[in-house]
């Protein structure tokens, strides 16, 4: 695909939308930091960022997730330690 300002740029498109992107065909394109993230001919609209910039934040919120739970387990564990033992120690007295 060629741009307005003339430079050539890929978009991966399904198979579809070859029926209504015939050559020379005019399109709108958003593009967001160099990156085109939508195509948009007639009423055809194809979108390239979802599953793209979603799976790798998904991942790494997980792995987050994954490290920091343990960490509250084990704090949430010594708060409830000494609890008890104030507990215990209010109660012996």
């Amino acid at each position: 695909m060629r741009t307005a300002d003339g430079r050539r740029r890929k978009f991966e498109v399904e198979q579809d939308f070859y029926q209504v992107a015939k050559p020379g065909a005019v399109g709108t394109v958003e593009i967001w930091h160099g990156r085109l993230l939508r195509l948009r001919i007639g009423s055809h609209v194809d979108e390239q960022y979802p599953l793209r910039w979603t799976i790798p934040y998904v991942i790494i919120l997980v792995g987050v997730g994954f490290l920091v739970y343990p960490g509250y387990r084990l704090i949430r564990s010594l708060f409830d330690a000494v609890r008890w033992r104030r507990t215990v120690r209010r109660l012996s007295r």
